[in-house]
């Protein structure tokens, strides 16, 4: 993921058994290389294992950095392609 204008915002989770929650008070505050450090509250369970989805800090980083946009319906299975010309 690109940094150039913020890092990627935590979203949502998804656990062992496939239902997606919203995830409320994260933060990524650091990343290298393919690792980005999350601040998750006490109040907020995350276990090893469990699939975060990242929303990005602004749409240009991912035109930017990525030529090929999935497309998914409201359970996230990919439906379709985007190419992207920027």
């Amino acid at each position: 993921f690109g940094t150039d204008s913020g890092l990627p915002v935590p979203l949502l989770i998804s656990r062992d058994d496939g239902l997606l929650e919203t995830l409320t008070g994260c933060a990524i505050f650091a990343s290298n290389d393919q690792h980005a450090y999350m601040r998750v509250p006490a109040k907020v369970s995350v276990k090893v294992g469990d699939r975060i989805g990242l929303g990005v800090s602004h749409p240009c980083t991912t035109f930017d950095k990525w030529q090929i946009l999935f497309l998914v319906n409201d359970d996230y299975d990919i439906v379709g392609a985007l190419k992207t010309y920027f």
